[in-house]
C-alpha cells in the first residue's frame, strides 16, 4: 500500500482553519500554510503522516468534534472542482461513482472504498487500516459528506440517503446516523441513469467560474471577503443561507450578524453582491436560458429572478444579454 496521497486533499482542512479559525491561533495557522506553501503544487505526493500531523494540529486549534464534516460544507465546491476534473467522461451515475472509486484508490490509498447494489439500494463504504482514530474520523467524514454532495448533484432528483458513523451522537446532523462501519446508503435511484441536466452544466461550467471568483476575492482577505468565499465555496451551487455560513465559521447567528454589522453590511447585501456578479457571468454564456441562469442561482420562480435582476442592472437579463453579445 503507497504511503503517498494527494497534497490537494490537505489543502482543504488548512484553509478552513485559515478562514475561520485564525485568530484562536494565527501563529499556527500561518505555520500550516508556510508548510504547504513549500510543496510545489497541489497535485503534488505526500507523506500520509503529513496529512495526520495536519489534522492533529489543526483539532487542536479548534477543539471541533465535527471538523471533517464542518470541512466538507466548506470545501463542497473545491471538491467538486476535482472531481469535475476526473469525470469529465461520465454520462451516468454509475459512470460516475467509477471515476470517484478510481480517483480515492489514486490519491487516497489507504483508503479501502467500495460499492454495493441490490435493485435500487446502494451503500458506498469507507475503510482504513490504521490506528489513526481521531484522524480517520474526520477524514472519512469528510469524505462521505462530499460523495453525498456529489450523489446529489449528478441525480436528476432528490436524493434519500443516510451517512453512517461509528462516532456519531446527537450533535451530528440530521442525514447521519449511527454504525460500526463509515459508509453512505442510498436508494430509490438507478444507477444507469443519465446525470441530470443542470449537474451536467455545473460540472462543465459553473465549477470552475467559482473557483475563478474564489481566487479573485482572495486577494483581499478582510472579513467581507472571507464570508463571500464561504458562501461560493458552500454553493450547490445556488449561495447557502445565513445559518450554514455562520456555522461554518462556528459562530451563532446572532454572533455572525453583529460580526458583519461592524463591517457595515448584511448577509443579504453580501450574497445580493454575489448573484449580482453570478447572473451576468451566467448570462454571458448561451448554453444557459434566462430560466436556467434564475434556477441555478436558487430562485424558485423565473419571475422573482427577473424582479431582482432588474433591480441590480436597471433591465432585463434578455435585454443586458444583447448588450454582453
Amino acid at each position: 500500500m503507497s504511503s503517498l496521497i494527494l497534497a490537494a486533499h490537505i489543502k482543504p482542512f488548512i484553509d478552513f482553519a485559515a478562514l475561520t479559525f485564525a485568530e484562536r491561533d494565527q501563529s499556527v495557522v500561518t505555520a500550516l500554510q508556510a508548510d504547504f506553501s513549500r510543496l510545489q503544487a497541489d497535485q503534488d505526493m505526500v507523506p500520509v503522516a503529513y496529512l495526520y500531523e495536519v489534522l492533529a494540529r489543526i483539532d487542536a486549534i479548534t477543539q471541533e468534534e465535527l471538523l471533517g464534516i464542518r470541512v466538507a460544507g466548506f470545501m463542497q465546491l473545491s471538491a467538486l472542482g476535482l472531481i469535475y476534473q476526473i469525470s469529465l467522461q461520465a454520462a451516468t451515475i454509475e459512470e460516475g461513482i467509477f471515476y470517484l472509486q478510481h480517483f480515492v484508490a489514486a490519491t487516497l490509498p489507504f483508503i479501502e472504498m467500495k460499492v454495493d447494489s441490490q435493485g435500487t439500494h446502494h451503500r458506498i463504504s469507507l475503510h482504513v487500516n490504521n490506528k489513526e482514530d481521531s484522524g480517520n474520523r474526520f477524514l472519512l467524514e469528510a469524505l462521505l459528506s462530499i460523495v453525498a454532495k456529489e450523489l446529489q448533484m449528478m441525480s436528476a432528483g432528490p436524493l434519500q440517503y443516510r451517512i453512517h458513523s461509528p462516532a456519531w451522537n446527537e450533535s451530528y446532523p440530521e442525514d447521519f446516523c449511527q454504525d460500526k462501519i463509515y459508509a453512505i446508503t442510498f436508494s430509490d435511484i438507478r444507477l444507469q441513469a443519465a446525470i441530470g441536466k443542470y449537474s451536467r452544466l455545473q460540472l462543465d461550467f459553473l465549477v470552475p467560474q467559482y473557483l475563478k471568483m474564489i481566487e479573485g476575492l482572495k486577494q483581499e482577505m478582510g472579513f467581507i471577503n472571507k464570508v463571500k468565499i464561504a458562501a461560493l465555496q458552500m454553493a450547490t451551487p445556488a449561495l447557502p443561507e445565513l445559518k450554514t455560513v455562520a456555522d461554518g465559521f462556528n459562530m451563532t447567528t446572532r454572533t455572525f450578524q453583529r460580526a458583519l454589522a461592524k463591517e457595515q453590511v448584511t448577509f443579504r447585501q453580501l450574497t445580493d453582491d454575489l448573484n449580482k456578479d453570478l447572473a451576468l457571468m451566467l448570462l454571458r454564456h448561451n448554453q444557459y436560458s434566462v430560466a436556467d441562469v434564475g434556477y441555478l442561482l436558487g430562485y424558485a420562480e423565473p419571475a422573482a429572478f427577473q424582479h431582482s435582476f432588474k433591480k441590480w442592472y436597471g433591465s432585463t437579463p434578455n435585454t443586458i444579454r444583447k448588450q454582453l453579445v
